[in-house]
Formats: structure tokens, C-alpha cells, sequence
């Protein structure tokens, strides 16, 4: 069972890490001429790095 450290952790390595995939979407997507198809994949590559940071570091 999760302790509260634990999900605070968790929520910000995950909030960290959809913020900064959701950036380079932007900035790589901005640079495709596609903007929003930029956002949707750095958002989704984001959530999925920041998920598995936070298993590699124990969170869950």
C-alpha cells in the first residue's frame, strides 16, 4: 500500500515529467508546422516517462 510520501512523490515526478514532455511536443511540434499534434504526443510521451520514473524510484 502507497504511503502519502509516497503519492506526493509520485504526482510530482509524473506533473514533472508530462510538463517537460508537453514542452519539447510543443517546441517539436511548433517546428513541424503541427502544433497540436506536437502537444498530444509530448503530453502522452511525458506521462509514460514520468510513469516509469516513478516505478524505477520505488513511488509505485
Amino acid at each position: 500500500m502507497l504511503k502519502p510520501a509516497d503519492t506526493k512523490l509520485y504526482s510530482k515526478l509524473v506533473g514533472a515529467s508530462i510538463a517537460i514532455g508537453a514542452g519539447l511536443g510543443a517546441a517539436l511540434g511548433g517546428a513541424m508546422g503541427n502544433l497540436a499534434q506536437g502537444i498530444g504526443l509530448g503530453l502522452s510521451l511525458g506521462s509514460v516517462f514520468g510513469i516509469a520514473l516513478a516505478r524505477r524510484r520505488g513511488a509505485i
